[in-house]
């Protein structure tokens, strides 16, 4: 039995990308499945991670959390090939990795997340996203032309990382159209990683689109009809006003009894006067 463990649920992106990695480099370790809706159990977990997430590896030198560092931790210590060649390739490798999780996965929130319900559905943002991952996309199939892999025939972290944040887009927006003829090389270079051994080891068979999977916009109906429906009650809201302030000038134009002054008022007046009087004497 292996003392390595990866410690998340099997059906999660992050989980699955370390899991690419781990096939990749033959690495002696078991995953401990841990579902998303096994609240408890996560509870439990969470204190052992070292920033409190999943998921986490537990191995014979401690225990390390975030993918990014249990595959550089995997790579080095099992194939470190996954890393470069050289100075400049390893270097690389990080600047490919961060292209993917800042650039690439950034826009999955206009693209993916409305798909599945996760966030609300834009349609300007949307507009503006997918031009972004083209042009992103289209920077990677430059990089692949003549090439394997992004830095050349052996495949590296950057291709894994990649591959995970390019899967969604393939798989629900963009058309087979597009990545045939815009992106032929980025197509190539993923067909190739999703049908290798390890990839549908890690992730199952990728499936990828014709065409881009609508969103559903029923949620946008709702809100109108929503807004409609308290437009009217402003509306009522408004007349009522209006009516109140009528009835407040009916009676404004009506003529007041003036109030009488009394004695008691005549005394106060008198007093505040001679006061004042007195005052002004003790300051001349």
């Amino acid at each position: 039995m292996s003392s390595n463990k990866l410690v998340g649920y099997r059906f999660s992106p992050t989980v699955q990308e370390v899991l690419h990695t781990i096939e990749l480099t033959k690495a002696p370790v078991e995953l401990e499945n841990v579902g998303w809706d096994e609240e408890e159990k996560r509870k439990e977990l969470y204190p052992k991670s070292p920033t409190l997430t999943l998921p986490y590896l537990e191995c014979e030198d401690g225990i390390l959390s975030e993918s990014k560092a249990i595959e550089l931790y995997l790579a080095q210590k099992y194939k470190a090939d996954l890393l470069g060649a050289n100075d400049l390739q390893k270097a690389q490798v990080h600047q490919w990795i961060d292209f993917a999780t800042l650039d690439v996965n950034y826009h999955s929130k206009n693209l993916v997340y409305p798909i599945f319900g996760w966030d609300v559905y834009d349609k300007e943002k949307e507009k503006k996203s997918l031009e972004r991952v083209k042009k992103l996309l289209g920077a990677l199939n430059k990089q692949l032309e003549g090439k394997k892999f992004i830095l050349g025939d052996n495949i590296t972290l950057a291709d894994v990382v990649n591959f995970r944040f390019i899967r969604p887009y393939f798989q629900l927006v963009l058309p087979e159209g597009l990545r045939n003829s815009l992106l032929k090389n980025v197509a190539e270079w993923f067909k190739n990683i999703a049908e290798s051994p390890e990839a549908l080891k890690a992730y199952g068979k990728t499936v990828m689109c014709k065409a881009p999977v609508k969103v559903a916009v029923l949620e946008k109906k709702e809100k109108k009809e929503d807004k409609k429906k308290e437009d009217k009650k402003k509306e009522k809201k408004e007349d009522k006003k209006d009516e109140k302030k009528d009835e407040k000038k009916d009676e404004e134009d009506e003529p007041k009894p003036q109030k009488k002054k009394t004695k008691s008022f005549r005394f106060i007046t008198t007093f505040k006067f001679e006061f004042r009087k007195f005052q002004k004497s003790i300051f001349k």
